[in-house]
């Protein structure tokens, strides 16, 4: 039946094979698409998983893999071309929907023996086929937790039940390997929902039982914690450099919307936008979940304890603190309320027990049901035909499980169900398609691209053959129409070192760097180039740019000819990767200002007080919400930036009348380009609702001749590697008393360093790059990037295995020995 849902979800909407359609929505074509054509180049072509160039410029790659890529399902790309890897998404997608059936259909077939077919299959789809799925279909790796649980959740019951530990702990050891993040949501239900069945059940059980049992429970994940610490331990510690430490401010009072959206939550074919609730699973499953309430076959103890742990969920929909906990103490910045699927899988678990006892719907729940739907509509229109629907179906709920023949009204009440599901994702699965350019979800128009851009990079790879440089771009698929969209991990996805880079992984100290120097907005999960800075990139060693247009300084290459509307131009003040300096500041620059941040970054490189960037003077008037400003020409050979440090967002910024982005957002860099500096320009934001005194737009002036000066004599120092491959570089250099290789390198502990064979211990530079102290004359020197806390980690999953094998297989061997010996 999933199966059949799913062929005919995909008929509707086009997807492949019926069309060109895909889901790659939202975050899967800006991200994960990408990620999975890096992944094919390990498994087929021998790049490395410990570390890459090709994100940002440079990082470990560990906690990026067990976050989007370690689930064995993946290994199913390499059946696929790099061109049809919009399919292979699609097939991933379906495949864990699937597997979430399955595995939802065991769970019950075991938990509740006597249960019909016909409800055991009601059931399954209503898990696999949620609202929940539909709207996180496109993050692919969370499914992963979500076919997981149910067979968690029978090793759990089997624990409580018959004291049996094995299934729980191969399953929690699986969900770590598979998804370490929806395996810490699952490990944080499963231990509510032990105590809850703990307490409903353990009639005769003190507070001193009760705690034992639970410390049993806690043993056994902590175990298989440590079990899986040969992959997690590399992984926390990869973190711990990124989004691993918990943010501050989480506990502030707050709510997701309002209880009205929160109600919407459980109405068929309403479409959840964030930060909503998206809870539907079939109206007789969630009649049938709040029957169960009413129940009085069922102990009032039982109930109580239940009712505690669904309305315990409900409030950690509601309430930002406790969704923050969910979320692993930290604020989901986009896509909230990811454990949606536990609550989901809760609610058909009561109603299951509800059905097990033979019990009705009850009416007063249908009741309350329809009022909910009218004081819903009232409130914000549902629409005539969901309406009718809804009320419809609880009718034919309420009076159709009055009939004399049950096994009719179950079959009718399973069709009943997979319309519904069938209905609900179709609109779900239209409201992406109509909320997503076909440059993105399309498959013929991405594998156009895609050859293109495999060619553009080709072209340049031939062009240039040295051992280092750094390509990045300011054009992507999309742009035409959202402007500029951060679309940053096409280095990772087509082979080319890049300062662009965009996941939930990222390092710290890469991130503020690029945040400080006025490139990303976001100094978390995004590290972007929408616009060119000259000085920054030359820095960073940027020498080729593919763009739409001919941004001042870089010179376009005659030899390589447009394609995906981008052309290639060449920075001829890139510099190498390594500068022979003298020592500098492991201390990062403390300041929010990004031109005075590159100030002070030449200035420490230069030892000497550098001001490659000074402010201008502008003329600036606010009135009707626009705010414009003009330009006074500059007498010397300059670029003018801006910056503005804005209270207000999303206005409408237009630079000499052309449109250039909706400024500040997300996804664009802190500072725009605005022309020569010997040149007039007209400044104008619009829909600006309220210019205060907290806003300040800060223009500064680089000076060209200058730069030339400062390039110049930091090309003297460069050093170009004489091997430059992911997770290893070589250099040979000549170097007088005291000074030391800088690297664009980000640091990392993982770095081993060596000169003439000696092993030397790298340091931290200006808080983000490597420093190597140098010898006095040659030094060939190797850098070996090895990932850290692995050994660590084969020691501590031999202790957890070990721990196990003594608790729970060595302690009950003894048992029995004991009992057959009383026998």
């Amino acid at each position: 039946m999933a199966v059949g849902m799913l062929i005919f979800l995909a008929s509707c909407q086009k997807l492949a094979p019926f069309g060109s359609n895909s889901l790659l929505f939202s975050d899967a074509n800006i991200q994960y698409i990408e990620f999975f054509r890096w992944w094919r180049r390990v498994l087929l072509t021998g790049d490395t998983i410990s570390y890459s160039f090709n994100k940002s410029l440079g990082g470990p790659m560990i906690a990026f893999w067990s976050y989007y890529l370690s689930s064995p399902l993946n290994l199913l790309v390499i059946f696929f071309k790099e061109h049809h890897l919009a399919v292979f998404f699609d097939y991933l997608v379906a495949l864990k929907i699937v597997l979430a059936t399955f595995s939802m259909a065991y769970y019950l077939n075991w938990r509740f023996k006597d249960l019909s077919l016909d409800w055991l299959s009601a059931a399954a789809l209503a898990y696999a086929f949620s609202q929940y799925i539909f709207m996180q279909i496109y993050n692919v790796m969370w499914l992963d937790g979500v076919y997981l649980l149910p067979l968690l959740v029978m090793g759990v019951q089997l624990l409580l039940k018959d004291g049996k530990s094995h299934v729980l702990f191969l399953f929690c050891i699986l969900s770590i390997l598979f998804n370490w993040y929806t395996a810490y949501m699952n490990f944080l239900f499963l231990a509510l929902f032990y105590l809850s069945e703990l307490i409903s059940h353990g009639n005769q059980l003190d507070l001193k039982q009760v705690s034992r049992k639970f410390l049993n429970f806690c043993r056994v994940i902590i175990l298989a914690l440590l079990s899986s610490m040969v992959l997690f331990l590399p992984v926390i510690l990869a973190l711990y450099q990124g989004k691993g430490q918990a943010e501050k401010n989480i506990f502030q009072w707050g709510t997701n919307n309002t209880l009205f959206e929160f109600c919407r939550g459980f109405i068929l074919g309403i479409i959840r936008t964030e930060p909503n609730s998206a809870l539907f699973c079939g109206i007789v499953i969630i009649l049938g979940c709040f029957s169960y309430f009413l129940n009085q076959q069922i102990n009032l103890k039982q109930r109580i304890s239940n009712g505690e742990l669904l309305l315990f969920l409900f409030a950690s929909i509601y309430l930002k603190p406790l969704e923050h906990v969910w979320n692993g103490f930290r604020e989901a910045q986009g896509h909230p309320i990811r454990f949606g699927y536990i609550v989901i899988f809760l609610m058909i678990y009561y109603a299951v027990l509800n059905i097990e006892c033979k019990a009705k719907i009850s009416k007063w729940v249908v009741l309350l049901y329809i009022v909910m739907l009218f004081g819903l509509n009232f409130h914000q229109a549902l629409g005539i035909k969901k309406m009718g629907l809804s009320i419809a179906i609880c009718l034919l709920i309420l009076f159709g499980q009055r009939l004399k023949l049950q096994r009719r009204f179950n079959t009718l009440i399973l069709l009943c169900l997979i319309a519904e599901l069938v209905l609900n994702g179709n609109l779900i699965l239209k409201h992406h398609l109509a909320n997503n350019l076909p440059q993105f979800y399309d498959i013929t128009l991405r594998k156009q691209y895609d050859v293109n851009q495999e060619q553009l990079v080709e072209d340049v790879q031939k062009y240039d053959q040295s051992a280092f440089y750094r390509v990045d771009q300011t054009w992507n698929r999309g742009m035409g129409t959202y402007g500029k969209i951060t679309r940053g991990n096409e280095g990772l996805a087509f082979g080319y070192p890049s300062i662009s880079a965009y996941s939930s992984t990222m390092d710290k100290n890469v991130n503020e760097l690029i945040f400080s120097a006025g490139y990303s907005p976001l100094n978390t999960t995004i590290v972007g180039m929408n616009e060119s800075m000259i000085a920054m990139e030359s820095l960073l060693g940027v020498k080729y740019l593919f763009s739409e247009k001919n941004y001042p300084c870089y010179e376009r290459v005659k030899e390589i000819e447009l394609r995906n509307q981008k052309n290639v131009y060449q920075n001829p003040y890139a510099l190498p990767l390594g500068l022979v300096v003298d020592p500098l500041s492991d201390e990062g620059i403390v300041e929010n200002n990004p031109f005075e941040f590159q100030n002070q970054l030449f200035s420490q490189l230069l030892k000497r007080k550098v001001k490659l960037y000074t402010p201008v003077r502008y003329n600036d008037s606010y009135v009707n919400h626009q705010y414009r400003l003009t330009t006074i020409r500059q007498s010397k050979r300059s670029l003018l930036y801006g910056w503005g440090d804005f209270t207000f967002a999303n206005a409408v910024l237009t630079i000499d009348g052309i449109y250039r982005i909706n400024y500040p957002e997300w996804y664009y860099n802190r500072v725009f380009l605005i022309g020569n500096g010997e040149d007039k320009h007209s400044v104008l934001f619009d829909q600006v609702n309220i210019l205060s005194e907290k806003d300040h737009l800060h223009l500064y002036s680089l000076d060209l001749d200058h730069f030339d000066g400062i390039i110049n004599n930091l090309k003297t120092k460069g050093i170009n590697p004489t091997e430059f491959q992911d997770g290893k570089v070589q250099f040979h250099l000549n170097a007088g008393h005291g000074k030391v290789l800088f690297t664009t390198i980000p640091y990392d502990k993982g770095w081993q360093v060596t000169i003439n064979g000696k092993r030397v211990i790298p340091k931290k530079a200006i808080g983000s790059f490597i420093q190597i102290p140098l010898l006095e004359g040659d030094n060939q020197i190797e850098l070996n990037y090895r990932i850290v806390g692995f050994v660590p980690g084969i020691i501590l999953s031999f202790i957890g295995m070990s721990g196990y094998g003594y608790f729970y297989v060595w302690k009950m061997s003894i048992k029995n020995c004991v009992a057959l010996n009383k026998n």
